[in-house]
């Protein structure tokens, strides 16, 4: 990987922008926090990497401790399922995730028994864990890949509702609610609760990614190059932080880290 440099101190800024979503042109601020969840295909479960074996049709498989230090293999692989996905969570030592190798519908996997189970018949992908409580994912039809449809299923009552009628490409939750890039919107950056309240619009511009560090988020700008931009939650002022074309943005471990325009993989070392 790249380490770059991105400060407000060496970066040129742009004039601050300002947005608010509610219909009476009044802004709620929020509070951000570090820990942000991401969709994944990677999950660290006690001294084990439970992950989609691409080598493999997408598997669902374990890697146990001591991990390598290079390429992962198959032959890497202490146990698999006969269930594919793309990406998964986990509750309660259960997988979540959608089943590819049946229609992507909801499905359980308890990693104790190994018991299966079909929660419903939609197209999940995209799936995340709120609170240990609720599966969030985007249902994308096979016939109609534009519909994007972000949901919510309930663990505990197995219903699941739409959060928003919005077409949504990324998000990330954070702090309880979730950040999303409103396809249906030009690709904007929009804010909304797993209950579909208090949705607001954050920016004017178009976002490739998100990433929440310290007490602020930074955007990929789509509209400005892929530049990277800093918005401050408690009034939406935004700025551009660094001239930095970048994309894939996301954080692990308390380090930003995204793709270059040469395609490389790189940490940034934020200065706020």
């Amino acid at each position: 990987s790249n380490d770059n440099s991105a400060s407000s101190t060496e970066s040129k800024k742009t004039n601050s922008i300002s947005t608010s979503a509610s219909a009476d042109n009044i802004y709620t601020p929020f509070i951000v926090n570090d820990n942000s969840i991401y969709p994944s295909s990677f999950i660290i479960n006690e001294n084990s990497l439970i992950f989609t074996n691409w080598q493999d049709n997408n598997k669902i498989s374990i890697l146990n401790e001591p991990f390598p230090k290079s390429v992962v293999s198959s032959t890497n692989v202490a146990d698999f399922f006969e269930h594919s996905a793309t990406s998964l969570t986990n509750i309660n030592n259960t997988l979540y995730f959608g089943d590819t190798s049946s229609s992507s519908n909801l499905a359980s996997l308890n990693l104790t028994d190994k018991t299966y189970t079909k929660l419903n018949n939609r197209h999940v992908h995209d799936i995340t864990a709120l609170n240990n409580e609720k599966i969030i994912y985007l249902d994308i039809p096979e016939t109609d890949s534009n519909k994007r449809k972000l949901y919510v299923y309930d663990i505990e009552n197995k219903k699941d509702s739409m959060i928003t009628s919005d077409n949504v490409g990324r998000y990330v939750i954070n702090n309880n609610f979730i950040l999303y890039q409103n396809l249906s919107d030009g690709s904007k950056l929009y804010k909304i609760s797993a209950d579909g309240k208090d949705k607001e619009k954050i920016t004017d511009y178009s976002v490739d990614s998100v990433a929440i560090f310290g007490s602020q988020i930074f955007v990929s700008n789509s509209d400005d190059n892929n530049n990277l931009y800093k918005i401050d939650p408690s009034s939406l002022e935004s700025n551009r932080f660094a001239i930095l074309n970048i994309k894939d943005l996301k954080v692990f471990n308390n380090q930003v880290y995204g793709i270059n325009n040469s395609n490389n993989l790189c940490r940034l070392n934020i200065s706020i």
